[in-house]
């Protein structure tokens, strides 16, 4: 009660903003990450999984699992989760003429953000976005305070 759960789209980026400490959400897993440490991992809590589509699977609801919704919508276990039309990979391979490099993207990034961790999710971000302008938006969306930047 009292806490507030920010959702904010840009771009083809979604961010899940929890206003709480880790008092409340120190212990939280799942399809968003390890809340410390913002890891990707599996239900067993130790398998760390880099493919989103396979997270996306592995975290489905269960029928052993409360009901999280008033109707059951397709698909539902044991149906796999319904796939993008064009996988990312497909995407950059279409888009690689306008594609910025890594080393531009480390560029755009690393001279603003002091954190290597952040950094390489700035670059990541950059990236996808095909676009050197959106390091600003990346910072907005993560809440950077001056400390953390160059």
């Amino acid at each position: 009660p009292g806490k507030d759960i920010t959702i904010e789209v840009f771009n083809e980026f979604i961010r899940f903003k929890l206003d709480e400490d880790e008092s409340a959400c120190g212990k939280t897993t799942g399809l968003l990450g390890d809340y410390k440490t913002g890891k990707t991992l599996a239900r067993d809590g130790a398998t760390e999984l880099h493919d989103f589509v396979e997270l996306g699977d592995e975290w489905q609801v269960l029928p052993s699992e409360p009901q999280l919704f008033h109707r059951n919508g397709h698909p539902q276990f044991p149906d796999k989760c319904i796939r993008q039309e064009h996988s990312l990979e497909d995407r950059k391979r279409s888009l690689s003429d306008e594609a910025i490099t890594f080393e531009e993207a480390d560029v755009s990034c690393s001279s603003v953000i002091l954190d290597p961790t952040l950094v390489k999710d700035c670059i990541s971000y950059v990236m996808v976005g095909r676009d050197l302008d959106v390091v600003a938006d990346f910072l907005r969306l993560n809440d950077f305070h001056p400390e953390l930047l160059v």
